[in-house]
């Protein structure tokens, strides 16, 4: 479900009838929520991640910095959320 849920924010911030503050927000979100969920539940959504996160790069909707930053927060957020579960 939240790949899904990833999945739809990172193709609904495809669309030009919304401000740019919402398209960029919709991107991040979904790139950070599908980080987290390859970081904590399934290791092999990467191989679908960074496709995407290239492709968007490729297109010029991302810049680099942007990736870097949006999957180390995804990744370290979530790992930092569930530490306290761990110890």
């Amino acid at each position: 479900m939240l790949v899904i849920i990833g999945i739809s924010l990172i193709l609904r911030s495809g669309i030009t009838a919304v401000p740019w503050r919402i398209t960029r927000r919709r991107l991040r979100d979904g790139i950070i929520l599908l980080t987290a969920t390859t970081t904590l539940i399934r290791l092999e959504l990467a191989l679908f991640v960074l496709p995407v996160v290239l492709s968007l790069v490729l297109l010029g909707r991302l810049s680099v910095r942007q990736a870097v930053v949006y999957g180390a927060t995804g990744g370290f957020g979530s790992l930092r959320a569930s530490l306290h579960i761990l110890m």
